[in-house]
């Protein structure tokens, strides 16, 4: 998927462009669909949206993704991953 030696030194260079803000209480959620091109894009939108209304960040991802996603995310400045295995939804 990705060159080993490329995403290492993308990490290594890499901002953290989200930032915690421990006095609030609010959250802004990023459902992540497991695609490369739109987790980049999702995470500069967060960040944006983030510093506007001073909210915490949070992702909720697939366990069956790929983990090199939850190191790109680490290393954007997330903290909050949550993993979910199955929804199932009641109606």
């Amino acid at each position: 998927m990705i060159k080993r030696n490329y995403f290492n030194k993308f990490l290594e260079i890499n901002k953290k462009i989200i930032k915690r803000y421990p006095s609030k209480n609010s959250n802004i959620i990023l459902a992540d669909r497991g695609r490369l091109k739109q987790l980049l894009y999702s995470l500069i939108f967060l960040s944006a949206t983030q510093r506007k209304f001073l909210c915490n960040a949070m992702v909720i991802s697939d366990s069956k993704y790929n983990k090199n996603f939850f190191q790109i995310y680490k290393s954007f400045g997330v903290e909050s991953i949550f993993r979910v295995s199955n929804i199932i939804l009641n109606s």
